[in-house]
């Protein structure tokens, strides 16, 4: 439910650890490893900073990778690429959108 509430409801796009899949764990022998800890950005961040991504780091002793995000060296402020979204189709005003342009 809260996937579908990110995506549907707010348009927010999640950007995963390059590196980790998982950011906690139970540190104990038999290991739970979870993704609780997350970065999420919205459509138009994506659109300006393009090679954005997000690294987890190693923190000894804690249970927590805390996530590094870096924007990147391409900071996009010119022509933005277009990228259709599915949630557009839920908002009542799209279709008349679509036929005026």
């Amino acid at each position: 439910m809260f996937n579908d509430w990110v995506q549907a409801n707010n348009a927010l796009i999640e950007l995963n650890p390059t590196n980790k899949k998982f950011t906690w764990t139970n540190n104990q022998e038999v290991a739970i490893l979870a993704k609780i800890d997350r970065i999420f950005v919205s459509t138009s961040w994506e659109a300006g900073f393009p090679m954005d991504s997000v690294k987890a780091l190693d923190r000894a002793p804690s249970d927590h990778n805390p996530l590094v995000i870096n924007s990147g060296d391409n900071i996009c402020f010119g022509k933005k690429r277009f990228r259709f979204e599915k949630w557009w189709l839920e908002k009542e005003s799209f279709r008349d959108m679509v036929e005026k342009a």
